[in-house]
């Protein structure tokens, strides 16, 4: 990714050194950063970001249950309509 940009990490154990590269490149490079994330993920839930960290926040789109789920798969199996009802979940 060019600089400025950071992506979420794929393993847990990284988010703090995530969260620091975006931090700098938000607050000391003139063009910003961009913090890119997924719904659901790691970074969706528990962080605040303030001032000058967040001006705008855009939601490219919804991602949908996962099909392998157990339960997932016993609930389609009740309803009327299980591909409306599957895609129900994610709006």
């Amino acid at each position: 990714f060019p600089r400025g940009v950071v992506r979420e990490p794929k393993d847990a154990s990284q988010v703090e050194t995530t969260l620091s590269r975006y931090s700098e490149a938000a607050l000391q490079s003139p063009r910003g950063g961009l913090l890119l994330s997924v719904v659901g993920g790691k970074l969706s839930e528990g962080i605040n970001f303030s001032d000058a960290l967040c001006r705008c926040v855009v939601v490219v789109g919804l991602p949908y249950a996962d099909r392998s789920d157990p339960l997932l798969q016993e609930k389609l199996k009740l309803v009327a309509d299980p591909h409306d009802y599957y895609r129900s979940l994610c709006l």
